[in-house]
């Protein structure tokens, strides 16, 4: 910091400049497309964050076709901004330094599947009122009793939109039925 204040009396450096200043140049961008929608979930090991998600074997998420797709449109973006060919946008998190710190990642917004709708328990984990099949049960009640999921994770796959709206009408389906099939109140 002391270096900073002698190295140029004509410009500030950043280490003296507010926040604003110094991020008035970044841009996030949030993309969203449709990939292979292969990933696999577990439990974060110690030090990990508690939902872990990776693609099987050696497959990275960023090798995915999507993450080329939208690689190219923000490309196009870029040039558009500054009006330059060779402007790129770039993750943060696929950088040399993060391959050397050993925290190459993708982040995730929304996560579709862990809990993955389906016509039978052989092929998802509930039906598509959000019921939660039971293995032990065959036929018509073939789920637990009074267990239903009604979040992002019956989302058999990645949409390529924001899910909320889906998440929302689908959750509101899940209600309507259960509401349907109470019981009668009293007489």
């Amino acid at each position: 910091m002391l270096r900073e204040a002698f190295r140029n009396s004509q410009e500030r450096a950043d280490v003296f400049k507010s926040e604003e200043e110094r991020i008035s140049n970044f841009m996030c961008v949030v993309a969203m497309g449709r990939d292979s929608a292969d990933g696999k979930f577990r439990r974060g090991k110690r030090g990990d964050t508690p939902l872990r998600i990776s693609k099987p074997g050696d497959k990275k998420f960023w090798d995915d076709p999507a993450y080329r797709a939208i690689e190219q449109s923000l490309s196009k973006l870029g040039k558009k901004f500054r009006q330059n060919e060779d402007y790129k946008f770039y993750n943060p998190f696929l950088t040399p330094a993060a391959t050397a710190a050993g925290a190459n990642s993708i982040a995730l917004s929304h996560p579709l599947g862990g809990c993955r709708m389906a016509k039978s328990a052989a092929d998802g984990v509930v039906d598509e009122y959000g019921r939660v099949f039971d293995k032990t049960k065959a036929g018509s009640n073939a789920f637990y009793e009074g267990l239903y999921i009604a979040d992002a994770s019956i989302i058999p796959t990645g949409l390529g939109v924001n899910p909320s709206l889906t998440i929302s009408a689908l959750s509101l389906r899940i209600v309507d039925n259960m509401i349907a099939n109470l019981p009668p109140v009293g007489p």
